[in-house]
C-alpha cells in the first residue's frame, strides 16, 4: 500500500510538471507572429495617433508645462539668455520658444504620416516578448528601431515649419547678437536640439497611450488589439 502511494505521488507529480507552462509560448499557442505583429502594429497606430491629437490637436506642445519646450533642450541657450540679460534683450529668448512649440503642434500631419509609414512595415523577431512585456515595451521597441529614419524623414518637414513660424530667423538673430557681443563663437545645432524635443514628447505620449491599451479594453479600438490583449 505504501509503495502504492509513493507510485501515485510520482504519477501525480510528473502530470503536473508536464502540464505547466515553462516555456513562455502559451501566447504563440493562441496567436501567430502575423496576428501578434499585426496587433503591435495596431498598437502602435492607436498610440502614435493619440499622442499627436493631444500634443498637436489639443495644444498640449503650447499649454502643457510638461511639454512646451524647454531651455535644456538646447546647449548654451541659458548662458546667451544670461548675457542678452545684460542689454536688456532676454525677452528675445522667451518668444523663440514659444514659436519653437507652435513649430511642433504645426508638424503634427508629418509626423503621423512618417511614423504611420514606418509602424506599418515594423517587424519583430519575437512579436510574444514585446506583447508580453512591460507597459512601454511596443513603444520603446519603434523609437529604438526607427528613431533614425523617423528623424530623417523629418527633417526637410521641419526645417520649413521653423523657417515658416519665424523660430529660425529668431535663433539666428539670438546666435548672432551673442556672438557680436561676446566675440565668441559658440555652436549649436539647432534643428537638431528641437527635433529631440518633438520626438522626446511624441514617444512620451505614445507611452502612456500604449499602457492604457493594455489595461483598458476601451482603449483596444480594432479587433485584433481586442483579441491579442484580451488574452
Amino acid at each position: 500500500m505504501q509503495r502504492f502511494k509513493v507510485l501515485f505521488i510520482a504519477l501525480i507529480t510528473l502530470i503536473c510538471c508536464s502540464c505547466e507552462d515553462k516555456s513562455g509560448d502559451y501566447i504563440e499557442q493562441l496567436f501567430t507572429n502575423t496576428e501578434l505583429t499585426n496587433a503591435i502594429r495596431s498598437c502602435l497606430t492607436v498610440s502614435k495617433d493619440t499622442a499627436i491629437e493631444h500634443l498637436c490637436t489639443d495644444l498640449r506642445f503650447v499649454e502643457d508645462e510638461t511639454y512646451r519646450m524647454s531651455i535644456s533642450f538646447i546647449p548654451e541657450l541659458q548662458r546667451m539668455k544670461d548675457t542678452l540679460s545684460l542689454y536688456g534683450e532676454a525677452d528675445i529668448v522667451d518668444s523663440l520658444l514659444v514659436k519653437i512649440d507652435l513649430t511642433c503642434v504645426n508638424m503634427g500631419a508629418y509626423l503621423g504620416s512618417q511614423s504611420g509609414t514606418l509602424i506599418s512595415s515594423l517587424t519583430a523577431s519575437h512579436p510574444d516578448e514585446l506583447i508580453k512585456g512591460a507597459n512601454n515595451a511596443i513603444t520603446d521597441y519603434f523609437r529604438s528601431s526607427c528613431n533614425g529614419s523617423l528623424t530623417n524623414s523629418l527633417n526637410s518637414a521641419l526645417s520649413l515649419q521653423l523657417n515658416n513660424t519665424g523660430a529660425t530667423q529668431f535663433w539666428n538673430n539670438i546666435l548672432s547678437r551673442y556672438n557680436e557681443i561676446t566675440h565668441t563663437p559658440i555652436s549649436v545645432d539647432f534643428q537638431s536640439c528641437v527635433m529631440s524635443h518633438l520626438l522626446s514628447a511624441f514617444y512620451s505620449e505614445m507611452e502612456k497611450e500604449e499602457a492604457l491599451v493594455r489595461a483598458d479594453e476601451s482603449h483596444r479600438t480594432s479587433t485584433i488589439l481586442q483579441n491579442v490583449f484580451g488574452n
